[in-house]
């Protein structure tokens, strides 16, 4: 066996060593950032939801066109994305809104789609209780949206009508309001037509959780990435020396403690996400719906980021090592990262400042790879990204050694 190979299993082996040295500081590492995820995901991810809110419907009397707009309005998206509107007597309705199992009540009078079709003055009494909720909110504006297309269409009618009244028609006031309502309802009914949908999310149009699990598996390398930094103190320098003598010259003792630490933070992370997948079936299913060579692509983008921070875990080891400030720097930058990188909270919800940040800041695109890598369909141009970003930083490191 060569000299480098021997050097390689002898530094892996210290590497390993190091890694599990951490004994309960590892295992309550590994807890806290999952258990964080966790908290964060599930906490978001119920409060993100628009829950809708119930709202009781009281009608007086049965009229079969206002049974049959209720039916209708009942099934309209944009209502069952706000409410859920359920017909009660008004003493039930009263007594419902009273102890909070209801939201509003909606009062409906006796013949209320007739007298809407006929282009009557037809007054509707809506109870909302007001306690600051997003879904009531969205409810109010709803309503009031309602209320404009009703009021459009009796301009409409009223205008037709006055001008038929002025200027003459062959066709009678009360055949022409029908016309007329008929033209209004049609455009309103099929104003989902009009308006094109985009959603948008803070967590780069993903869940939160899978935003959260791939941040998480980013937070981790960077983490664990202290136990490493001893491969730059002093006495491991000393012992490089000897090794150029045998034949191991600096760039190859880098490269090999380079392989050493991405290995284990490959491997680590790896365990992880085969660990949420078995344990935690709540969460999104990781590569689960990915074919063999869309997997293999996944790996691949996954190793290239464990190349990339060993890198940059190289490049502080590097420049601070010799001076013992090593693992100083290195966590203050990886905090810095961290916080700049949207990894605690979205970069929607961060100041203009440090947004200003993310184009210079390696950990988004470290996540934004991991996220790719596990929940999208990655391809060889981000890992090549990552080899790339991951050379600038060993070589910087290794012109500062």
């Amino acid at each position: 066996m060569s000299k480098k190979a021997n050097y390689f299993f002898i530094s892996l082996k210290a590497c390993i060593k190091a890694f599990f040295s951490f004994g309960i500081t590892f295992v309550l590492m590994l807890s806290c950032v999952f258990t964080l995820i966790w908290f964060i995901s599930s906490t978001v991810y119920k409060n993100d939801i628009l829950q809708p809110v119930t709202v009781a419907v009281v009608k007086n009397g049965d009229e079969a066109e206002t049974n049959i707009a209720l039916k209708f309005i009942k099934a309209t998206d944009s209502v069952l994305s706000v409410c859920k509107l359920t017909e009660m007597e008004k003493s039930n309705a009263e007594s419902a809104f009273k102890n909070g199992d209801v939201s509003g009540i909606i009062y409906l009078k006796e013949n209320f789609a007739h007298g809407v079709y006929r282009g009557e003055y037809n007054e509707l009494n809506v109870t909302l209780r007001d306690n600051g909720s997003i879904a009531v909110s969205v409810l109010k504006e709803l309503l009031k949206s309602g209320e404009a297309y009703i009021a459009l269409t009796e301009a409409g009618v009223y205008a037709i009508s006055d001008t038929a009244s002025v200027y003459g028609s062959k066709i009678s006031d009360g055949e022409l309001r029908k016309a007329v309502t008929k033209k209004y309802m049609q455009i309103i009914l099929a104003r989902g037509g009009l308006f094109s949908s985009e959603t948008l999310s803070a967590f780069e149009n993903t869940d939160i959780i899978s935003y959260y699990v791939s941040a998480g598996i980013v937070l981790w390398q960077l983490f664990i990435g202290v136990a490493f930094l001893f491969l730059y103190n002093k006495e491991h320098c000393s012992f490089e020396r000897r090794l150029k003598a045998a034949g191991i010259n600096k760039i190859s003792c880098g490269i090999i403690k380079l392989l050493n630490i991405s290995i284990i933070l490959f491997a680590s992370s790896v365990t992880i996400i085969l660990l949420i997948g078995v344990l935690s079936p709540n969460f999104t299913d990781i590569l689960g719906s990915k074919r063999l060579d869309e997997k293999v692509v996944s790996y691949l983008i996954l190793l290239t980021v464990s190349l990339c921070i060993a890198s940059f875990i190289h490049f502080f080891g590097s420049a601070f090592g010799k001076i013992g400030l090593s693992e100083l720097m290195y966590i203050f930058a990886s905090v810095v990262l961290i916080l700049v990188g949207g990894y605690i909270l979205p970069k929607v919800f961060i100041s203009n400042t440090l947004n200003d940040l993310n184009s210079f800041s390696p950990a988004v695109f470290w996540h934004s790879s991991a996220l790719t890598a596990l929940y999208s369909y990655g391809n060889i141009s981000m890992a090549l990204k990552n080899i790339l970003l991951g050379g600038v930083f060993f070589l910087s490191g290794e012109a500062l050694r």
